[in-house]
């Protein structure tokens, strides 16, 4: 989809997007193009109604399984601007402002990229990205990109279930770490996507291009305007990969959603090193690669 996004040679025109399913192209309220900005999947615990970010003012309450979706997003996105943005370091659009709810935006909401991660912070519940997502049960390329990056450990998985402002905390200081490896204000578009395309070819990042991506979602942005955008990601591995004690000698490195026994569609993974396979999976999983 990043691919799509980035060399696209005919891109719709802004205000008149239409979706298709065939093609990964999905459009915001205002008929512009996005990626990954879809609701959330029914049953996962908003099932209640979306309100635009727009109608909320001070005293307003919105509270699951109602949600907010931010729709001011998508003022300089990547589908429409000429193909040298990508080149722009995406930290620049990371601002506070005096504006009206939420009062900041990031590079998640101005490129209308992966965009349900700002819709997640201004939820405050990280876990609402990974609830608007349907993964493969055999997509590979996310398991190692997580576990690369350290996403899968136990205390990854614990700050997960510990709330909005420990996910927070923690993605500042993890972000602080990956800007000594990468300094998060040279991140671009375009260098994300030369570490992310090698690997997608193959089916698997390497180590480092899991890291520089890792780093890249610090790069775009949390919900105060500054570089601290991985909470998004680390709760989505959470939420929805478990991975196989490789001491089991299963032929399966990973599992997905249901596919891991104590997975819940509010909660994600059990808080364990390890998962075990659901009963279901033992005969109908791939084999991973």
């Amino acid at each position: 989809m990043l691919s799509k996004m980035a060399f696209a040679e005919d891109p719709s025109t802004p205000g008149n997007c239409v979706p298709d399913k065939n093609k990964n192209v999905e459009c915001d309220m205002n008929g512009n193009q996005c990626s990954l900005c879809g609701p959330p999947v029914p049953g996962r615990g908003y099932d209640g109604k979306a309100v635009y970010s727009s109608t909320v003012t001070p005293g307003t309450v919105v509270h699951a399984p109602d949600y907010i979706v931010r729709d001011d997003c998508g003022n300089h996105s990547g589908f429409y601007e000429p193909p040298w943005t990508q080149f722009v370091p995406v930290d620049k659009f990371n601002q506070k402002s005096q504006a009206a709810f939420p009062g900041w935006t990031n590079a998640w909401c101005e490129r209308n990229s992966q965009k349900v991660c700002a819709d997640a912070l201004v939820n405050r519940d990280y876990l609402y990205q990974a609830k608007t997502l349907v993964i493969g049960r055999d997509f590979a390329y996310d398991f190692y990109y997580c576990k690369y990056n350290g996403w899968l450990s136990v205390e990854s998985r614990t700050i997960v279930t510990q709330g909005f402002d420990a996910l927070h905390n923690h993605s500042i200081d993890f972000c602080a770490e990956r800007n000594k490896e990468y300094p998060l204000d040279s991140i671009t578009s375009a260098s994300m996507l030369a570490a992310y395309m090698p690997g997608m070819a193959i089916g698997r990042p390497s180590p480092e291009q899991a890291r520089y991506i890792g780093a890249w979602t610090c790069a775009m942005g949390g919900a105060d305007g500054e570089n601290t955008g991985s909470g998004c990601d680390m709760a989505y591995c959470h939420y929805t990969y478990g991975e196989i004690d490789p001491a089991v000698g299963s032929s399966k490195a990973f599992c997905v959603y249901d596919d891991c026994e104590g997975w819940d569609p509010k909660t994600g993974m059990p808080v364990s090193e390890y998962a075990t396979l659901a009963r279901h999976a033992d005969s109908a999983a791939a084999v991973y690669l």
